[in-house]
């Protein structure tokens, strides 16, 4: 008697966890079609401003979880009442200008010191390439023609960030091509 008893008990546990592993298999499956804020709710946590996420844990092609924002939301326009002026629109606000105007940056010199080694045809060139747009084949000769005169000559008025960059390009020619910068002074 003991031994049908034993199996009956082995029988009767077998058959309530085939029930409970099918319970749980269906509830994990239903749980796929709630959508992700519903349950969380219910969970007791609710996340905000999360991104979606997939639901149930099912892996590939489960749908995605409903977005966070509000679908209920209510605007009265002007066809729906017509006496009434509609719903106030904000313009946008015009843009602040920028604090620092191109006439208020302090401007640098660029400037070509003479060398008796110098070749006018390499120097000039170097200008034009270094420069690039900034300076034109007649101010470049008249500017190598100045700094073998009186030893120096102002190439070109630029902001401080790029005259230093083209003084620093002038350096790494080959043969050098010798230049400095200074800030721009009302008598220069």
């Amino acid at each position: 008697a003991d031994s049908t008893s034993q199996e009956r008990s082995s029988k009767t546990m077998m058959a309530i966890m085939r029930t409970f592993a099918t319970v749980a298999v269906l509830v994990g499956a239903a749980e796929a079609f709630v959508p992700h804020h519903t349950r969380a709710m219910h969970a007791g946590h609710v996340r905000m401003g999360a991104e979606p996420q997939r639901m149930g844990g099912l892996g590939k092609g489960s749908p995605l979880a409903s977005p966070k924002v509000g679908v209920n939301i209510k605007v009265k326009s002007p066809m729906q009442n017509p006496g009434a002026a509609g719903p106030k629109i904000d313009t946008p606000k015009t843009i602040r200008e920028r604090k620092t105007e191109e006439s208020e940056v302090p401007m640098w010199n660029v400037i070509l010191l003479g060398d008796e080694e110098y070749d006018e045809g390499y120097v000039c060139q170097t200008m034009l390439q270094v420069l690039s747009g900034g300076i034109e084949k007649e101010k470049a000769k008249s500017c190598f023609q100045e700094a073998q005169q009186h030893g120096s000559s102002i190439a070109i008025v630029v902001q401080q960030e790029h005259a230093e960059h083209y003084v620093q390009q002038f350096g790494r020619c080959d043969p050098i091509v010798f230049t400095t910068c200074e800030p721009e002074t009302p008598e220069s």
